[in-house]
């Protein structure tokens, strides 16, 4: 009876480390993809809102277009004024010999995310809040909680980006960012 437990034990824990393995194996791929789609996309939007209690009070756009060698930013802030309406201030910049490696800034390490599920293309994850600057590759983030990504691939490439969170200061924000090729 000890001998049938024991086995029982084993191969519970090798079917655990089997399906880890594989979840490991699948998020590395997805990662790949990212970061092979930089060579090809034309296209980035991104946006980026923030609310407090329904009401928009910043809200962040830039489209940025890719040649070969050659980035073009249009970027759109909008803040709400003292007066409660959303100004905006416009900028663009045109960057020659782009390094288009850098502009994948998304870690998908398995240590970084809570939990996360890969169905049919689509990617999805519960971040905590120490973690959603790294995986996003950007440190103005002050999260309070858990956010959730959602990122869908095509044809092995990324299309879109979606998180969702509340900051420290209770507004949330969502954050849309779309991959065009």
């Amino acid at each position: 009876m000890k001998k049938h437990n024991l086995l029982l034990i084993l191969v519970s824990i090798l079917m655990i480390l089997f399906i880890t393995g594989c979840a490991n194996s699948k998020l590395k791929k997805y990662s790949k993809y990212i970061t092979k789609s930089m060579n090809d996309v034309v296209s980035i939007d991104i946006n980026v809102e923030s609310t407090d209690q329904n009401v928009l009070v910043y809200k962040y756009l830039r489209n940025i277009k890719l040649t070969d060698n050659k980035a073009e930013f249009q970027t759109t802030i909008s803040t709400l004024s003292s007066n409660f309406i959303l100004e905006d201030k416009v900028s663009s910049e045109t960057v020659e010999n782009i390094d288009r490696s850098k502009l994948n800034t998304i870690n998908l390490n398995k240590e970084l995310l809570d939990e996360f599920t890969i169905k049919s293309g689509v990617l999805e994850a519960k971040i905590n809040a120490n973690n959603l600057s790294k995986v996003l590759g950007s440190n103005s983030l002050e999260i309070e909680g858990i956010a959730n990504l959602k990122i869908t691939y095509e044809k092995k490439k990324i299309v879109k980006l979606e998180c969702d969170f509340k900051t420290k200061s209770t507004k949330d924000v969502i954050i849309n960012i779309n991959y065009n090729y």
